[in-house]
């Protein structure tokens, strides 16, 4: 089937039972590592701040959003905590996104179960959700734009625009990402895939399933908070259950790719392959569609070309263009770093790697606790 349906971003928020109290321990925490984030924002340095709870580790920001003091992301996820339970009581303290990698990896209802499992292990008991923010997408290799299919679409929407690439349509949008209860993009994944070196492992993901990878285009519909409470969909299971209805609505009302066969746009057929795309989410299966090894492999593989532009330039500033000796010089100088900085290499890249994906940290691996380990409630958390 040369159509991929998936959920591409996810965002909710969650309630939780006596908030202030349950979560005290871990918001103390977080309090400290942001101050610390801070200080090596002013230091100008280079470091991270981490903080690993249970058997994720993420990184804490030096700064808060609004209504939300702290900031912890990590590949697969974004969590925002507040500093206190809200009077309001539209306003939930925990703020989740479950990010495209994770979607893509666990899959969708997996990626959610998960997160509400370890906020509840970790912070407190979940009262209830409420989604923010839910993308559906679909990558195919059967549809593409021309500068002809501007005059193709009819809709809801009021904004369209227009994107091109050496003279060729790459990209249309239509509706406000920021103001509109629908937003909708369409465009050349493999573009943005190769000039954005990044996400390369949805070349896997495309051959696997069927797809000509160097043809892939990406439909995707941004469905914001507006739209469904309008439709009384409230809850993050609400949304899963709705999936067909919604991705209906998308690409049955607000939007339509059109035949020019009628004087009159609303008597005109509707182009055969969008037809096709109407369907995708009928029976959508939410199968997990790429290893995370794989992900993590390929995004440092596109890594390379950056690395090596840069590693170039430094040994040509060196005087060097031996590469054995290049590389010893590289060791030495970044040797010398990590000493000023009182660093390990090794502990370094174990941090990085905990960031990666949800797998415990390898300090946790019959190895005996740190001095700096800290209990949040009943659980360890490492001074990273």
């Amino acid at each position: 089937m040369p159509y991929i349906p998936m959920i591409d971003t996810l965002i909710a928020f969650v309630d939780i039972k006596d908030y202030e109290e349950t979560a005290q321990d871990i918001l103390n925490l977080l309090q400290d590592k942001k101050n610390k984030a801070k200080t090596m924002l002013t230091d100008n340095s280079s470091e991270i701040v981490t903080v690993q709870v249970d058997d994720m580790t993420f990184e804490v920001l030096s700064n808060g959003k609004r209504g939300y003091a702290y900031i912890l992301h990590n590949e697969l996820y974004e969590l925002d905590f507040a500093q206190y339970r809200s009077k309001n009581k539209d306003f939930y303290p925990i703020c989740i996104k479950v990010k495209s990698e994770c979607l893509w990896y666990m899959n969708p209802f997996k990626a959610w179960e998960y997160i509400c499992k370890w906020i509840t292990a970790n912070v407190g008991e979940i009262l209830e959700n409420k989604i923010s923010r839910i993308d559906l997408c679909c990558h195919t290799d059967e549809f593409f734009l021309t500068s002809e299919d501007s005059e193709k679409f009819k809709g809801q929407y009021y904004i369209e625009n227009s994107y091109k690439y050496r003279r060729k349509v790459s990209a249309m949008y239509f509706g406000s990402s920021a103001t509109g209860k629908v937003y909708c993009r369409i465009y050349d994944k493999v573009l943005e895939v190769t000039q954005k070196k990044n996400k390369t492992w949805f070349f896997d993901v495309w051959e696997q399933n069927g797809l000509n990878k160097d043809n892939v285009w990406n439909v995707e519909f941004q469905i914001n908070r507006e739209y469904l409470k309008d439709n009384c969909i409230n809850t993050v299971e609400e949304a899963f259950e709705r999936l067909r209805s919604i991705w209906e609505y998308c690409t049955c009302f607000w939007i339509v790719k059109i035949i020019p066969d009628n004087e009159r746009i609303t008597r005109c057929s509707i182009d055969n392959k969008w037809a096709e795309i109407q369907k995708v989410f009928n029976e959508f299966k939410c199968l997990p569609l790429v290893k995370r090894e794989k992900q993590i492999s390929a995004d440092a593989d596109a890594m390379i070309p950056s690395l090596y532009g840069t590693f170039t330039s430094w040994a040509g500033r060196k005087g060097t263009s031996d590469l054995k000796l290049a590389l010893n010089m590289m060791e030495m100088s970044g040797r010398r770093y990590l000493n000023s900085k009182k660093l390990d290499f090794q502990e370094v890249v174990k941090i990085k790697q905990s960031l990666l994906d949800k797998k415990p940290c390898p300090l946790m691996n019959g190895i005996e606790l740190p001095e700096s380990a800290i209990m949040v409630g009943d659980k360890t958390v490492f001074e990273l």
